[in-house]
């Protein structure tokens, strides 16, 4: 998810201006790093739910084509978030906030996933989402989970048939996956999917959104691909911005899709969907609008157009509102 600290710094080092890649939001990386009070009154801010957002910081096994980097793949040791930080994160929770998101590299793999679960839930948060790559969803750890306070799960799913979405992880991992949603859904957590926009998976979108419906009973939530400099061809990979509006509209209004970190105007029939930790993250895509976006009274509560699709003309398929 980031390749960077994952929990604030204090002192000098919190003063430090920290690096931001042209194509991530200053404002909503910063928000990855903040303080829990920082991040409630962010969240209250752009009209989410309030909540604490902790971030673990450790290697991925996944190796998918738009995100995979030493940074996320070949985590060093002393990188990974020690447990003292998690410790002083979690025992910041304002006393009205109870609930928590975790997300990062990949939890599952962090060596204090479960320390941090049970002392959350000792701590006070009453409700925690869990943001996952689904490859190591244990039946038993997640009875042991839901009984600490898990009882949501925000995992990627990419097609519904392996050799697509094993394709886009850069492993084979489908079958896992499956069989770690069942595990959620069996625990009696809720399960909460989202995908990307891509060019060799939209034709099949409506076949995804059905197998997520029919399998584990949700609205599966379609996001942009984010644009990642040179490490891929983005033209090459997303799909454009008219185009998704176009697909999407012309599906039935009763389709189970979502929108997530789209704009309304893609598809105003939508609502929009995804964990709230998912979407803080695909808050940190730098975005403005177009000239016709101005008197749009979605305005207030849209979070704008990705700047690599304003680049290539996404301008001409806004329907101001």
């Amino acid at each position: 998810m980031t390749s960077r600290s994952s929990l604030p710094t204090r002192g000098a080092e919190a003063k430090r201006p920290r690096v931001v890649a042209a194509h991530e939001d200053a404002e909503a990386v910063a928000f990855l790093t903040s303080t829990p009070t920082e991040q409630v009154a962010a969240l209250r801010l752009w009209g989410e739910e309030p909540a604490v957002v902790l971030l673990l910081y450790n290697a991925c096994e996944s190796h998918c084509f738009f995100c995979a980097s030493p940074g996320t793949t070949d985590v060093p040791a002393s990188a990974v978030t020690p447990w003292k930080a998690i410790q002083v994160h979690l025992d910041e929770r304002p006393d009205d906030v109870e609930t928590l998101c975790i997300g990062g590299n990949e939890p599952l793999l962090h060596p204090e996933l479960e320390r941090a679960l049970s002392h959350a839930s000792a701590s006070g948060f009453e409700s925690i989402e869990l943001m996952t790559s689904g490859l190591r969803l244990d039946p038993e750890r997640l009875r042991q989970w839901r009984r600490l306070g898990l009882d949501a799960v925000a995992v990627p799913i990419y097609a519904a048939d392996a050799a697509t979405h094993d394709a886009i992880c850069g492993a084979a991992c489908f079958d896992r996956l499956v069989t770690g949603l069942d595990a959620v859904r069996d625990a009696g957590m809720e399960v909460r999917l989202h995908t990307i926009a891509l060019r060799r998976t939209i034709d099949a979108l409506p076949a995804l959104a059905a197998f997520c419906r029919d399998r584990w009973g949700c609205t599966l939530a379609v996001a942009p691909l984010r644009e990642k400099g040179d490490q891929f061809d983005y033209d090459a990979e997303s799909v454009p911005f008219a185009e998704l509006s176009r697909r999407l509209r012309a599906l039935a209004p009763d389709a189970p899709l979502a929108l997530l970190g789209l704009p309304p105007c893609v598809d105003r029939r939508r609502a929009q969907g995804g964990g709230g930790i998912m979407r803080v993250y695909f808050r940190t895509q730098r975005r403005d609008w177009a000239p016709s976006c101005a008197s749009c009274r979605d305005r207030p509560h849209c979070l704008g157009i990705v700047l690599a699709e304003l680049e290539r003309g996404a301008a001409s398929a806004v329907e101001p509102a």
